[in-house]
């Protein structure tokens, strides 16, 4: 239930609330400076959620570690996958942050195309 309950509400807030806002941001891209770019509120909240990643690694991994029997149990668990090297949970958690940088590289790739390639021609799409 409580996934149904988070679905409908980053739909209803993504589709209902915030979607004008992100189409006009999206679409007049090219009009807007650097500092804008880099510096707005959808950065921001960004910045905070890859500020909190890297505080839980921090203290999950140096503050907090993982006890010695399970890395033991776990290595050997992991240990028979093929290309897997195997650090500790929190690492491997970090590693597994990739949202991050899909959501670096979209924006990197909106603001490239915006203003570099012309799209912001064709408002249709």
């Amino acid at each position: 239930m409580l996934g149904w309950t988070l679905g409908f509400s980053l739909y209803y807030f993504f589709c209902h609330i915030v979607y004008t806002d992100m189409i006009r941001f999206c679409s007049q891209t090219h009009t807007y400076g650097w500092k804008k770019l880099l510096f707005n509120n959808g950065t921001y909240v960004f910045y905070t959620i890859y500020a909190i990643a890297v505080f839980n690694f921090l203290f999950g991994n140096i503050i907090h570690p993982a006890p010695e029997e399970w890395t033991t149990q776990i290595s050997r668990n992991c240990g028979m996958v093929e290309n897997t090297q195997f650090d500790d949970p929190e690492t491997e958690n970090f590693r597994s942050f990739k949202l991050a940088s899909t959501i670096v590289t979209s924006y990197l790739g909106l603001i490239v195309e915006q203003r570099y390639m012309g799209t912001h021609k064709y408002k249709q799409f």
